[in-house]
């Protein structure tokens, strides 16, 4: 792109501009040639008259040249201006392409979180769900065991009122207190195992809550250069099933 004249320059032409021109001195030398002619002249009138269209094309020519240096002088100034207007373009073009690459990048570090978020929630999913087995077993084995005291109970009630049976009575109340003991610390595993059911619910549902909380602005600042799964969509409802 070609730039605009040096100032020094344009100062040139003006003083130039300035300075009398061809045709002004033509015009000048015709007035004097006429005052120092003899008034029976006519022979010089022929000439005179060439001369006069000389000068008259002068200034024509004068003019268009004139003309031509001020429409120059206007293009000049018009790809001045556009050369600024293109270098501010180019600014901004770079400064967009910069914040494109930041965005580009923003997006992909979205991505990973979101991909990392879901694959701690699968984790935590699949803990709860061997969780609530281990206490569904657990709780059937509780109420196998109930049952089976029951029913000692039952037979101790009924052997009690045969003394000679009260050896077999005494081994079966051992047995008994060793069953209420096993089952004392079954149900103590059973506790602990609720517990730890019941704070990885918990976990699960922060979890949840965060990606509820953050997942559209993720998802937003996601989809500024393309397209991307919603988490919300996907989060799991609350029996652990996808949405």
């Amino acid at each position: 792109m070609a730039s605009p004249a040096p100032l020094e320059d344009r100062e040139e032409g003006d003083e130039a501009e300035d300075a009398p021109s061809l045709g002004e001195d033509l015009e000048a030398a015709l007035d004097r040639l006429r005052t120092e002619l003899p008034e029976d002249g006519g022979r010089f009138e022929q000439p005179l008259a060439e001369l006069e269209e000389l000068v008259d094309e002068a200034h024509d020519q004068e003019e268009r040249s004139r003309e031509a240096r001020e429409r120059a002088r206007e293009a000049e100034q018009a790809l001045a201006e556009e050369q600024r207007r293109l270098e501010k373009l180019w600014d901004a073009f770079k400064g967009q392409e910069t914040e494109l690459e930041e965005l580009e990048e923003a997006k992909r570090q979205a991505r990973r979180e979101l991909h990392a978020e879901r694959e701690r929630i699968e984790d935590l999913e699949e803990e709860t769900e061997a969780l609530e087995e281990a206490r569904e077993a657990d709780r059937q084995e509780k109420a196998e065991l109930r049952s089976e005291l029951e029913q000692r109970e039952e037979r101790i009630e009924e052997l009690e009122p045969f003394v000679e049976y009260e050896a077999e009575v005494e081994q079966l109340e051992t047995e008994l207190e060793e069953e209420r003991a096993r089952l004392a610390k079954l149900y103590a595993v059973f506790e602990e195992t609720e517990a730890e059911r019941d704070e990885l619910a918990e976990c699960v549902q922060a979890w949840e809550a965060w990606v509820d909380d953050h997942g559209e602005a993720l998802q937003v600042l996601a989809e500024a250069a393309g397209q991307v799964p919603d988490p919300i969509a996907q989060a799991p409802g609350e029996d652990g099933d996808p949405a």
